[in-house]
């Protein structure tokens, strides 16, 4: 079964969606983070069942859809690399997947 791991954009952003939840509706916000991190840890047993990234068409890049956000992921042999979590509108870019890859998966 592969690891997850987290980068630490992913992390940022997902610390980011969270807190300004929180200040909202905390019990929301708790509920929105366990149900995306249920998701999350299906993808070990099906990685490859979720839509690639439109913009970039990497066939080891996809992505979740959780309510108005995506979690977009790269994966390997032996690993799940969460890249970022962003809404659904903004755009992800090549550059993106580079310097995220770069910080966590060559360090790992």
């Amino acid at each position: 079964m592969k690891t997850i791991r987290w980068s630490p954009l992913a992390i940022e952003c997902l610390e980011e969606i969270v807190l300004y939840a929180f200040k909202k509706e905390p019990l929301k916000a708790i509920e929105w983070i366990d149900s995306l991190f249920d998701k999350v840890s299906l993808l070990k047993r099906n990685f490859r069942a979720r839509p690639m990234v439109p913009e970039l068409e990497l066939t080891n890049v996809r992505q979740i859809v959780h309510g108005d956000y995506r979690v977009i992921y790269q994966f390997d042999d032996t690993l799940i690399s969460i890249l970022s979590v962003r809404r659904c509108f903004k755009q992800f870019g090549e550059n993106d997947v580079h310097s995220d890859t770069e910080k966590d998966v060559n360090n790992i």
